[in-house]
């Protein structure tokens, strides 16, 4: 397996530079339109070629990088883009949707199990859904308070100013974030647009290889390649390479510690994972 190129001081840094230059733009966009110097629609068109990066650099930085070491840009991610509670609250879902996933423990299994209309409904509310298991498992702190009042402030102090271009500016990403990690976690975690479809964590270069130039150029490559090889990304010891290692990388199927034949018919109760483990331990001889 290569060494990962891209876990280092210096791009622990491009990544939080890359958080505050990409909001600022989209930011910029909805203060140059309340000004009447860009159309309202621009401020859309805006959104859609930013944010996708800014959210690539919060799961980075969430794999990456232990809480207590996480950059104040990435506790509060600025200006109100819809991560409530900063990248804390995404880093502890997210690792924990790696561990227990395709199980009834992992907290992102809202957002890929059932039926599509179900999972889209629980992705348009899913920064909401991340803070409510964060509180569940971690609990209410200082610093989850801070964090809300941040964007509280930031939205309240947003729709004071520029009035209808926030909220085009706030409403346009809230939906662009909602329809895109709808797109991720299904269409990367179940085999079809389908409640029966199986579960598995799927290769997507099919897709994305006749687009590849275009997107690239929209989006990025980490972007694309991201969301291309997410299959590679899943496997166990294959967490924390960033997008631009994935062509590196090899899709080895050990997407869980707990599920070893993929894909699955069906989501998984890890009591009964452990009780089988434990029922096999005490027939072994010894």
């Amino acid at each position: 397996m290569p060494e990962p190129k891209h876990l280092s001081p210096d791009h622990e840094r491009k990544e939080y530079r890359n958080i505050v230059v990409r909001t600022a733009a989209m930011y910029g966009v909805m203060v140059l339109a309340y000004f009447g110097q860009v159309p309202l629609w621009g401020i859309v068109v805006a959104n859609v070629l930013f944010y996708f990066s800014v959210y690539v650099s919060v799961h980075e930085i969430g794999h990456n990088y232990q809480s207590n070491r996480l950059h104040w840009i990435g506790r509060m991610v600025p200006l109100a883009t819809p991560i409530w509670g900063g990248v804390r609250v995404f880093q502890e879902t997210h690792r924990r949707h790696h561990l227990y996933f395709c199980t009834d423990h992992d907290p992102w299994l809202p957002y890929y199990a059932g039926h599509p209309l179900r999972a889209l409904f629980f992705n348009m509310i899913e920064p909401e859904v991340n803070a409510y298991n964060f509180m569940k498992i971690k609990g209410v702190d200082k610093e989850l308070i801070v964090n809300y009042i941040y964007n509280i402030f930031f939205i309240a102090v947003g729709a004071y100013l520029f009035a209808d271009a926030y909220w085009v500016y706030l409403i346009s990403t809230r939906l662009i974030h909602g329809l895109a990690v709808f797109f991720f976690n299904y269409s990367l975690h179940r085999n079809k647009m389908s409640a029966d479809a199986d579960y598995s964590v799927y290769n997507r270069e099919s897709w994305m290889r006749p687009i590849f130039p275009i997107a690239r150029l929209i989006w990025g490559k980490a972007v694309v390649v991201g969301f291309m090889y997410h299959d590679r990304h899943h496997c166990l010891r294959q967490w924390r390479y960033h997008p631009l290692d994935y062509e590196t990388l090899e899709d080895i199927r050990d997407y869980s510690p707990f599920i070893k034949e993929w894909p699955a018919k069906a989501i998984y109760k890890l009591s009964d994972i452990q009780a089988q483990r434990d029922e096999l331990r005490a027939d072994m001889p010894g």
